[in-house]
């Protein structure tokens, strides 16, 4: 199983990391769902991305991901 999550946060900061204990800094659900899904999902060692400011991820979109996944098998 593979997963991709993706937020658009508010404007708060570029540099600011999405954690499941930044309730003011960052108090939307989906990224503290985002978090809470990978965790689980680390788990079970299964790959997940997660997609936020500043994040240096090897997919930068889900067309990337999907592209890989589905053509280089």
């Amino acid at each position: 199983m593979k997963s991709w999550q993706e937020y658009v946060p508010r404007p708060v900061s570029k540099s600011v990391r999405p954690t499941l204990k930044c309730e003011q800094k960052c108090a939307m659900a989906p990224a503290n769902l985002g978090i809470a899904l990978k965790e689980k999902t680390d788990a079970f060692k299964l790959e997940a991305h997660l997609n936020y400011p500043s994040a240096k991820t090897k997919y930068k979109s889900q067309v990337e991901f999907f592209v890989d996944k589905l053509l280089n098998k």
